[in-house]
């Protein structure tokens, strides 16, 4: 699957969390930038990477070094047009958890979260050591 391979070097590891948009001006991209910006602790500790698709390149969240991947490559795995906004979860196990067309709030995305099977045996584990 085409998804997985673009996606595979976080399965298992990370949760994905992909941002697309047609412009980094668009409203519903602001708005979902400005709450993940006021959330960094909380994604950091669910092992959250955020991809912004915006542009050509899908760039991780605040435009940091590292790995990028073409945004009309994720567009076209996601089935999402160049105008659209769109959030989408990759849980760790590489399927897709959650799809919006309207920014999300974090206490929204970290209950989905924290409610993964995965997430549950890592919150378990760090209250046992």
């Amino acid at each position: 699957m085409q998804t997985e391979s673009l996606l595979q070097e976080w399965y298992w590891k990370n949760r994905v969390l992909l941002l697309f948009a047609p412009r980094r001006e668009s409203i519903p991209y602001q708005q979902q930038v400005a709450a993940l910006d006021g959330n960094r602790a909380g994604l950091a500790e669910r092992d959250v990477i955020v991809l912004e698709a915006v542009g050509d390149r899908a760039i991780p969240f605040g435009g940091g070094l590292g790995e990028t991947l073409e945004t009309a490559r994720l567009r076209d795995s996601f089935n999402i047009a160049p105008d659209e906004f769109q959030v989408v979860l990759i849980g760790e196990d590489g399927t897709e958890k959650l799809r919006s067309a309207e920014p999300i709030a974090t206490d929204r995305l970290f209950q989905i979260m924290d409610a993964m099977p995965t997430r549950q045996r890592e919150t378990q584990g760090e209250r046992k050591e």
